[in-house]
């Protein structure tokens, strides 16, 4: 993204590209979204894969980076089985532009692997390298999502850092309020943070407004910042079933509610004010990125500033919910579907994968009808 200095120089604007983005390829710097979360099965990953085909198919160019290294899965669900990731380019068998694969309209992603787990923490000479690789490539692109992994690793603090915002991602469970507020509070140990929040698997805009302003709330409270509400998903059994399905809800027809719910979140991102962008690309701000001396150690306890106290206790059933692991994958499901081969396969194989597809495309209706030929695919 240009400086405020080149403005009055700057070409005139093409009206196709997004807010705060430059023209030229060799001016542009892409929006990074740091894709984060305290703690897992929020939903992370479907999200970033999600909002990155609704803003592909407005023609914004789209790289998904799965930062994620340790429980790389991104890929799963667009159906792909990349044969190489960042592994490879970390070893230096392959560019980083071999390891990129193609998805639906356009969309990129870099698959992460896993042994990389702490990417920050890898000596000079890795660091450089993968530095270089990303640099490489960040131009070419509109948004650069980061899919982080949830926590507080040095490597997700890092990529938040280096990041020009932070779309945080909560639901109502108490743990994710927790978890959410301790990662934000190492977060901005390190620097001022962008964050907006969005608040998932929700009943209604009620219930996202009374989580977000619990959250908010104590942020303001106790670490005096300020966090913007982006937008909510609710509650929605389409949601669960595409990534079972390993077909995301962007891909339903335009008038589906599922997709409807993704193409506000594009406009709601679009529509956000545009934040001051450091003069350097992404990789170089990641690679100068450092933690403090604090940050590996062992997580404080939680003390009076923490929003524990702001949710109820959990009771049993909750607490049985947070152990709940959202990921899953066709052979989960247990629709017997021919496999998909490498990137992302648009082509057709036999009558059951096209009968399948048909019904993708019908969205919800298209889901009821194939968790009913599961069952009776299970039926003696």
């Amino acid at each position: 993204m240009p400086s405020t200095d080149n403005l009055q120089t700057e070409a005139p604007r093409d009206p196709t590209r997004p807010p705060g983005s430059a023209n030229s390829a060799e001016d542009r710097r892409p929006q990074v979204i740091a894709i984060t979360s305290g703690k897992g099965g929020v939903g992370k990953s479907s999200i970033a894969i999600n909002l990155g085909l609704c803003l592909s198919m407005r023609g914004r160019k789209v790289c998904i980076l799965d930062a994620d290294t340790g429980l790389a899965n991104a890929g799963l669900l667009l159906g792909m089985r990349p044969e190489y990731s960042l592994e490879h380019v970390l070893s230096g068998e392959h560019s980083i532009e071999a390891v990129i694969q193609k998805g639906p309209h356009g969309l990129k992603l870099v698959p992460g692997a896993n042994g990389i787990a702490e990417c920050v923490d890898l000596d000079t000479p890795q660091r450089r390298h993968l530095a270089n690789e990303l640099a490489r490539i960040e131009g070419e692109f509109d948004y650069l999502l980061l899919d982080t992994a949830a926590g507080i690793s040095n490597t997700t603090l890092a990529f938040i850092g280096a990041a020009h915002r932070m779309l945080l991602i909560l639901t109502p469970e108490p743990t994710s309020l927790t978890d959410a507020y301790s990662l934000l509070r190492l977060a901005l140990r390190r620097g001022d943070v962008n964050c907006q929040v969005l608040v998932n698997m929700v009943g209604d805009v009620h219930e996202a407004r009374d989580v977000f302003q619990r959250f908010s709330g104590a942020v303001e409270k106790y670490l005096k910042a300020r966090v913007n509400f982006l937008s909510f998903i609710q509650r929605d059994e389409s949601l669960r079933n595409a990534v079972l399905l390993q077909y995301p809800v962007a891909l339903f027809p335009e008038h589906d509610p599922s997709h409807r719910t993704f193409q506000r979140m594009a406009d709601a991102l679009e529509n956000a004010p545009p934040v001051t962008a450091p003069g350097r690309l992404f990789s170089q701000c990641w690679l100068d990125t450092k933690a403090p001396d604090d940050t590996g150690a062992a997580p404080e306890e939680p003390d009076e500033a923490s929003p524990a106290e702001s949710p109820p206790p959990p009771s049993p059933r909750s607490e049985a919910l947070f152990s709940r692991d959202n990921t899953f994958t066709v052979g989960d499901h247990g629709l017997d579907l021919p496999a998909r081969h490498h990137g992302y396969d648009e082509a057709r194989f036999g009558p059951q994968q096209q009968l399948a597809d048909q019904l993708r495309q019908l969205g919800h209706q298209g889901l009821s009808l194939m968790e009913r030929l599961r069952r009776l695919q299970k039926t003696p």
